[in-house]
């Protein structure tokens, strides 16, 4: 094996152990108290190829997205959201409000925490047309990459 090989395997490692802490972190927070559950609701559109998620939040809630296999467009609609984001060999905070629109790597997971509430937006491929959401969401994220909506 390369040594360029072997840096490669351990990066994708240690990524994988920063977002099993984030996502644990955030779970027991949201179990302690800390951090409240919120009403959350997603709608589901479609066009020609194309699969768009919305999702509503509220404000105080904390998501966690599954590991994207695809690039999508995000677009943040309303509202004012602070991001965290794991980008392949990278760890980025991002603060979004009222509107941005912004592209989402392969390789990313993020926890949006929603200082208002919020309305956003994902656009994805959707090759064979499909309406299950469950094939969607089996396609669009890593298997075993969990996502939570506190």
């Amino acid at each position: 094996m390369s040594s360029e090989l072997a840096e490669v395997q351990e990066l994708q490692l240690h990524r994988k152990d920063q977002i099993s802490v984030l996502t644990k972190v955030l779970e027991k927070n949201i179990s302690e108290g800390f951090l409240e559950a919120a009403a959350t609701a997603n709608t589901h559109h479609f066009a020609e190829g194309i699969y768009v998620r919305a999702w509503y939040g509220s404000k105080g809630s904390v998501a966690v997205s599954a590991e994207h296999n695809e690039s999508n467009v995000s677009i943040l609609v309303s509202g004012h959201i602070r991001v965290v984001s794991t980008k392949q060999e990278e760890d980025v905070i991002e603060v979004y409000k009222d509107f941005a629109i912004f592209t989402t790597a392969p390789q990313t997971k993020r926890a949006l925490y929603l200082l208002e509430d919020t309305i956003f937006i994902t656009v994805h491929p959707n090759p064979t047309n499909t309406q299950d959401i469950v094939e969607i969401d089996d396609r669009l994220a890593k298997e075993g990459s969990e996502k939570v909506l506190k």
